[in-house]
């Protein structure tokens, strides 16, 4: 037992693999919310330690399940909890370059696994439009959106040939352009007292992170 420990506290990647291992089988298999609240919790860390879990998850088709499970998530707290940690877990992948993003978006068929690029555009397409109140959601979304679409051609021809896809983009950076220019202009007319201006300056932080957002991918959109 003490040379197994010792051998673990040696080799940590070795832990997180396994651990890895497990969450996405219980990812792939979840039945219940708890088991995917589970299954993203190590994978959060396991993703953001571990460039060789990355390259696991993302060969072995894992983001394809994960999208899956992201397509069934609606508006509730306990959903909009499950999809923050999923992109966290995307985005950490994600950041370990263009091969491990190639992997995430082209399944092989030899693995089973339904999706691709189309169910990736499909899915962050809906996160963007329907969490554009979320600031955490949507900036996630949002980074993983441009990663995808700056190194992946075929991410880039198909949202160039679904145009529907690009007016609702485009339609949610409209908006929100639309609402928080009227917020700023709103908010610079009006002086409450002390206590009220800090929660509007709370407030003012989150729109302004919501907005830079929307005009990131209003560049990459209009490109």
């Amino acid at each position: 037992m003490a040379q197994a420990a010792m051998r673990a506290k040696a080799q940590p990647e070795k832990r997180l693999g396994n651990r890895t291992v497990d969450a996405l089988s219980k990812l792939m298999n979840a039945k219940k919310l708890p088991q995917v609240i589970s299954a993203c919790s190590t994978l959060e860390i396991s993703t953001r330690l571990s460039p060789p879990c990355c390259a696991a998850f993302a060969s072995g088709g894992a983001a394809s399940i994960v999208f899956k499970h992201m397509k069934t998530c609606n508006r509730s707290t306990p959903h909009q909890e499950v999809l923050k940690s999923t992109l966290i877990v995307l985005n950490n992948v994600a950041s370990r370059g263009p091969s491990i993003i190639q992997d995430m978006l082209h399944v092989q068929p030899s693995s089973n696994i339904e999706g691709g690029v189309e169910d990736a555009i499909e899915v962050l397409t809906e996160m963007i439009t329907v969490f554009k109140d979320n600031e955490s959601i949507f900036e996630q979304t949002v980074k993983l959106f441009e990663r995808f679409l700056l190194v992946d051609g075929e991410f880039q021809r198909c949202l160039n040939e679904h145009s529907e896809i690009k007016k609702r983009l485009v339609a949610t950076v409209s908006f929100l352009e639309k609402k928080y220019s009227v917020s700023a202009s709103e908010s610079s007319q009006t002086k409450k007292a002390s206590v009220v201006k800090s929660s509007l300056g709370k407030k003012s932080i989150s729109q302004s992170k919501l907005l830079q957002s929307a005009l990131k991918l209003k560049a990459l959109v209009f490109v």
